[in-house]
Parts: structure tokens; sequence; C-alpha cells
């Protein structure tokens, strides 16, 4: 008797109560070491990806998305409620009606209830489904510990979330899928092996246990973390090389971004470019030849993040130590570069008016009241997801 095929066929409205207590038992709590990291909202990649992970039938993956929209939708209302609780507080100067604890406290709530009643749409019967909720358990962990906050590295390489957003089905690609799996595993078994580090690490502070005992135990979890952080790179690029196009264009924006802000956006949202395009009574001819110089500089600019990633990668892969892995150049400095280009681009585009339009983009407001972005919290990689289907 399996618990998937009984929750379809008892409805989606009934199904999650009934199996939640025995899914409960089932679900994987944190691991320790990722106590003090926040919870990762619920997002519809996350619903994506279990579908494609434990190839789900249309019923199941009717009933994921279901519940991850519900979940979205939960947790979107205690983040606004504690917001206002914040707003308030500091408005009036009173006692904060949700504190920052019970703020974290609801979140993870709902998010152990999510897990929990997807975890019951899953065939527990189906060990092809369990192994694929396996692999969704840990996608989450990764997602957890993605910041590293507190060793300034961040460990944001998710393959299989960007081959999904991609649509590329790994059942079509089985040596793509193999590889995939390979280095999950030995990524997984290494960031457990870092996690348990940062218990212990932390362990030790608390107790106030000495100098020498601290510090031991902070350079084996520095080590570990540079393991994990070279097993991205190296995972990333071996990907990279059998992965079809969508799916080696999602991995890379999904790394470039760690670089800037542009290494995941398009050209057309950058500020000056914004302005230009709003200009009114643009004529087909001159439309053509900004088109024709805005793809010129997304080139420009995705080729200076090619090479600031490669340098990075780079330096990652020969560093002895997590002090060596730094990054050599700072978000700032590529935000600079990437400035001066889209404002020699606006310059050549402007040579490219005519007189009247050249006076109707005198005219035109700010970027900030041309148009406004379309941010969506219903995705983590919105950036990713528009950036793949639209280009």
């Amino acid at each position: 008797m399996t618990r998937g095929k009984i929750a379809v066929g008892v409805g989606i409205a009934g199904a999650w109560t009934l199996w939640a207590s025995i899914a409960m038992a089932q679900v994987s709590p944190r691991p320790a070491g990722t106590e003090w990291m926040p919870v990762q909202p619920a997002t519809r990649e996350d619903a994506m990806l279990l579908a494609e992970y434990i190839d789900a039938t249309p019923e199941q993956q009717q009933a994921i998305e279901q519940l991850t929209t519900d979940t979205i939708t939960r947790m979107r209302e205690v983040m606004w409620e504690y917001r206002r609780a914040e707003r308030r507080r500091i408005a009036l100067k009173t006692a904060p009606t949700m504190t920052n604890e019970q703020h974290k406290e609801k979140m993870r709530a709902a998010e152990m209830q999510w897990l929990e009643n997807c975890w019951a749409v899953v065939d527990d019967a189906n060990p092809e489904q369990v192994e694929g909720w396996r692999r969704f358990e840990m996608s989450r962990t990764r997602l957890l510990t993605g910041p590293a906050g507190r060793w300034d590295v961040r460990l944001d390489f998710d393959p299989g979330g960007a081959l999904a957003i991609a649509g590329v089905d790994e059942d079509e690609y089985p040596a793509l899928k193999a590889k995939l799996i390979t280095w999950e595993r030995d990524h997984d078994a290494a960031l457990r092996a870092w996690l348990v580090s940062v218990a212990e690490y932390d362990k030790l502070r608390l107790d106030r246990a000495s100098y020498e005992q601290q510090n031991t135990a902070a350079g084996k979890s520095s080590e570990r973390l540079l393991v994990v952080a070279q097993m991205q790179v190296k995972g990333y690029r071996g990907l990279m090389e059998i992965a079809p196009e969508a799916g080696r264009k999602a991995m890379r924006l999904m790394r470039a971004r760690r670089l800037s802000p542009w290494g995941s956006r398009s050209m057309r949202e950058h500020d000056g470019l914004r302005e230009m395009f709003a200009i009114e009574g643009l004529s087909e001819e001159t439309r053509a030849k900004l088109m024709s110089r805005l793809g010129d500089l997304q080139r420009e600019i995705d080729a200076l993040i090619d090479q600031k990633l490669q340098v990075m990668d780079d330096r990652m892969l020969a560093a002895k130590t997590l002090d060596e892995s730094r990054d050599p150049f700072t978000g700032h400095e590529l935000d600079r570069e990437v400035d001066t280009l889209a404002e020699r681009a606006l310059m050549d585009m402007e040579a490219a008016l005519t007189p009247p339009e050249r006076e109707a983009y005198a005219r035109v407001y700010a970027a900030d009241q041309v148009w406004g972005d379309d941010p969506s919290d219903e995705w983590r990689h919105d950036y990713l997801r528009k950036q793949v289907r639209e280009k």
C-alpha cells in the first residue's frame, strides 16, 4: 500500500492531513550546523525540481504545485506580518507584536509542514521516487548553506535547479544525469562533513573551550569548506562540457550572478538603456540600430563576466587555504566596468538618433520613472528563468 497513490486517490484536499503523521518521520530534520542559517522560502522551482527528481505523475505534479502555492502564500503572510510589526515597533517605539525569533519559528513551521505534505505525495514503495526525494532534500540543504556568510564564501551552485528551470529533462541526457548524480553524491558528502565541523566549532565556542581548541576546530572547518567550494567549481566546469545549450546557459547565469547583478540580467534593464528605449516615436530604422548596439554591448558584458569568473575559479582551484581563495576583485569594481561599457554604448546610440529623436530623448524621465522592475518572490531564481526562457 503506497502512500503516494492513496494520497492522490482520496483527493488533494484531504490527503495531506491523512498522511502528515506518517510523513513526519520521513522528512529529514535540518542538518547539524545549519541552525543559524535562515529559512529558504518555498518557491516555484522547488515544485519543478521535486517533480523532476521523482519523475512525478501528472496527479503528483499537480498536488506538489498546489502545496507549494499554498506554502508560498503562507510564508508571504508571515513575512508581511513581521514587516508590519517591525514598522510599527520602529514608528511607535512599542513592543513588537512579532519578534524576529517568532518570525523564524513560523517560517520554519511552514517549511516543515510543506516538506511533510510533499513527502506524503511521494510513492514510498517506489525506490526511484524515494531516491528522488533524497536528492530534493539535499538540494534544500545546499540552498541553506549557499551564502556561508561567516566565511565570506558562496556555495550557490545548484546545477539540478538550473537544468530544471532551463527545461532540460535529465532522462534525455543519460551521461549528463550520471555525472550530475555523481557530483551531487560526492559534493553533498563533503558538504555534510563541513556542516559537522561547523556544529563542532559552534559547540566549542558556546562551551567557552580554550582558544587552542576553538582555533583547531575553526581551521578544520575552513579546510572542509574549501573542499566544498572547489568541488562546486569542478562540478560546474565538468557539467558545462556535456550539458545542452539551454543547460549551459542556465548554469552560467547562476554562477555569473555571484559576481554582479549584470551577470544574470539583460543590459536592457540598465537605467541608461531603459531611458534610451523609452524614447517616444523611435523609427524602425533607429530602433534596429539601437538593438544592434545593445547586442554588441551584451556580448561585451558577457565576455567581461566570463573572464572574471575564469580568474575567480582558477584562483579557487589553486588555493591551498581558504584565505588564498578570496576573490581578487570586488563586485563594485566590476559594476563600474559595466557602467563604463554601458555609457560608451549609450554615446554610440545617441549618435544614431535623428534630431527629433534627440529632442524626445531629452524629455525622457529618469529610469525609475520609465517603468518599474517586475520582481517575483514566487521564484528563487526569477532572473534565471526569465533569461533562459526569453533569450
